[in-house]
């Protein structure tokens, strides 16, 4: 079944909360986890690609362009997509949904959804998503959570 080959590609999920520890007082994200270039995870690399779907502002564009890999934003929202852009100029943004992606077939290494899955989450989306990735592609979902650890 096409779903569950997709399932597959699912990248690991990260500690509950090594993203939360990775931002600064300010709220910007300050390094990179591991996870995004670990051999059982993402694979990224120079030479390899990745979509931003969701993309927002690109606070993750930032974090997946420290990895060497050639990164696509995708996000329909114009105003959102703006600010991406003055703070990522060199990032090739593009207006477009997760259901309608504007790229090529078999075309990318991996798709990371950080805080945005849940607005397009469904088979249209998945299925454009299982689209575009090379064979052996990844699809990373990330999302913050409260670092009980710490007293903010």
């Amino acid at each position: 079944m096409w779903f569950e080959s997709l399932m597959v590609r699912f990248a690991a999920p990260a500690p509950a909360n090594i993203l939360q520890r990775r931002l600064d007082r300010a709220g910007t994200f300050c390094t990179l986890p591991a996870w995004t270039v670990n051999h059982w995870t993402l694979q990224l690399r120079s030479g390899s690609s990745a979509v931003d779907l969701g993309a927002g502002t690109g606070k993750f564009t930032r974090l997946l362009l420290q990895t060497g890999a050639s990164v696509v934003a995708i996000e329909p929202v114009e105003a959102m997509r703006a600010q991406l852009q003055q703070r990522l100029p060199g990032v090739t943004a593009l207006a477009a949904t997760a259901q309608s992606l504007p790229l090529a077939q078999t075309s990318v290494d991996a798709v990371v959804c950080a805080q945005a899955f849940h607005w397009f989450a469904g088979h249209e989306a998945l299925r454009e998503i299982g689209r575009v990735l090379k064979p052996g592609g990844k699809l990373g979902l990330v999302w913050n959570v409260r670092d009980e650890s710490v007293d903010w």
